[in-house]
């Protein structure tokens, strides 16, 4: 439970040794002694400890039928519990600060370090509520009343208001009501507001960069850098100019980690898919002796170049433990696998930093795929064999599917995260004979079951959309040169187990209504990710 620490009465109590009721705005201790309450402590810290309450609260609700609602005993401290089994079972549960992307890190540290008056408890208490419907498949889900989300806006705005302003509990808060925001985009299938996020980014740019100085603050910075990125390239638009040259501006503060890196090269690729969308929008059906452009084409390669330098050199110096490594299953075991291949990593976090490198890969082999194909590319420029590596980059994140979904095939329920002997598997170094990595790297088997069944089929999202929507019959180009890419029967393997990750998710069960195409389907969940990135 959460437990919020010793009482924190007004000056006055304290000096009489009485106990303070602490009623706002004044304490009836001074009204009724014709005292003049000082009020209390603006700045006091919220402590705050976290007790994983999960198996008490699936023995108190059961584990029964889905879609039951909860009994009375668990509405009276719905929220407690809600916030408990946020930072117990996704904000702590598996991660580490190398290949964080900088949020879910800093929210017991920020909370802690927050006032009592911080409108972000209320915010990771409306977090923990949406996902604790979510995960006890209240029949309302997502769309059920959640007064800690109302509480939040309103002390946000009373805290922007009246100041003063922390810049890393305020935006925190806001970055965790733009996850809210998310959760109810994807579960219902819809696109998702910005509203947040650019409150977010107007709040960085207002602030001096010293208000960032702690670790946990650092990283929010990482995640705001990871949102715009991964909206800049969903959005096929560039990235913001304005900021880039104020994350720039912060080499010794911002943590230097594999996921930061990588930003930088999203930038880039960002900027490259902009700039080459407005060429094909120009003219898509010239050739080379046609085209008018070739300055153009000719600095788009030359920044693909650069891109593929700086991705070989990410790759080289990512730690050697995170690269995939092929998955022996013993005992054997039904996962559903492409090619009857699964690849494990040492966390859902590392599979997902990985994939978000793949993904820059495919986007710009795709460009240098359709330039060929149009014939804009001079002799001198290559040709690059794009059609090997684009395959080779699909069969990787096919293999790292089953690491993310296991053999789950039924809607996730709450005692999934509590069951110690669940039956269901998902892949990983403890589940092998002989591991080829040290020991250190390898998640335990409670922790690693309750990472992977926590975030395996939400990471899922991500590339399974991605390929879909790539490849997908409405990719959007006019030829057909990157479906030629793949194999046969290989895009409805990844159809079929997007719909398996919304299955899980219960999304074909009346959370949302789910098209009847993959194709429509990775479309809804990218338009609901849009202000999303890894997390």
């Amino acid at each position: 439970m959460v437990n919020l620490g010793r009482s924190w009465g007004c000056r006055t109590c304290k000096q009489r040794r009485i106990k303070c009721d602490e009623n706002e705005p004044a304490c009836k201790r001074c009204t009724k002694s014709g005292y003049t309450c000082p009020g209390y402590e603006s700045e006091k810290p919220l402590r705050i400890r976290f007790k994983d309450e999960t198996a008490s609260v699936v023995h108190r609700s059961g584990s029964g039928p889905a879609h039951v609602p909860a009994p009375a005993g668990l509405q009276e401290n719905f929220e407690t519990q809600a916030l408990n089994f946020f930072v117990m079972n996704f904000a702590t549960a598996g991660r580490d600060q190398v290949s964080s992307r900088g949020l879910w890190e800093s929210v017991a540290p920020t909370i802690s370090a927050s006032p009592a008056s911080s409108p972000v408890s209320d915010a990771a208490t409306a977090v923990g509520g949406i996902l604790f419907n979510v995960w006890r498949l209240h029949r309302d889900g997502p769309r059920a009343r959640n007064p800690a989300f109302i509480r939040a806006i309103r002390g946000l705005r009373k805290r922007l208001r009246e100041g003063p302003i922390d810049g890393p509990e305020v935006l925190m808060t806001i970055l965790l009501l733009q996850f809210h925001e998310n959760i109810a985009a994807v579960f219902g299938l819809r696109p998702a507001s910005k509203t947040h996020y650019n409150g977010a980014l107007a709040l960085i740019q207002s602030l001096p960069t010293e208000s960032f100085s702690t670790v946990a603050s650092r990283g929010l910075l990482l995640n705001v850098l990871s949102i715009e990125v991964s909206l800049a390239i969903r959005e096929c638009q560039p990235v913001d100019p304005g900021l880039i040259p104020w994350f720039a501006s912060l080499p010794y503060t911002m943590p230097r980690t594999p996921a930061m890196k990588l930003n930088w090269i999203g930038i880039s690729v960002a900027n490259i898919q902009h700039s080459f969308q407005v060429l094909l929008k120009s003219h898509p059906r010239c050739s080379d002796g046609q085209c008018s452009h070739k300055t153009d084409v000719t600095t788009i390669y030359k920044a693909i170049l650069d891109v593929q330098k700086a991705s070989s050199e990410w790759l080289t110096d990512a730690p050697e433990y995170w690269l995939p490594r092929k998955w022996t299953p013993w005992p054997k075991t039904h996962i559903p696998m492409y090619q009857e291949t699964c690849e494990v990593y040492p966390s859902v976090q590392v599979a997902s930093v990985f994939n978000t490198y793949r993904g820059f890969q495919l986007i710009i082999n795709k460009i240098l795929s359709i330039m060929q194909t149009h014939g804009w590319l001079e002799p001198h420029m290559g040709p690059q064999d794009t059609s090997e590596t684009i395959q080779s980059v699909v069969d990787s994140m096919c293999y790292s599917i089953p690491f993310y979904l296991g053999d789950r095939d039924g809607a996730l329920y709450i005692t999934d995260l509590t069951n110690p002997k669940s039956q269901f598997v998902y892949p990983a170094y403890h589940n092998m004979q002989d591991p080829p990595i040290a020991k250190e790297h390898i998640l335990s088997e409670d922790i690693h079951r309750k990472h992977a069944t926590a975030y395996g089929a939400w990471h899922s999202m991500y590339p399974l959309s991605l390929l879909l929507g790539l490849f997908g019959k409405h990719a959007g180009y006019d030829c057909e040169c990157l479906t030629r890419t793949i194999r046969p029967g290989q895009l409805t393997w990844i159809g079929s187990q997007l719909f398996r990750m919304m299955k899980m998710y219960a999304l074909d069960e009346g959370m949302g209504v789910v098209p009847d195409s993959p194709e429509e389907c990775a479309k809804a969940v990218r338009r609901a990710l849009r202000s999303m990135a890894g997390v």
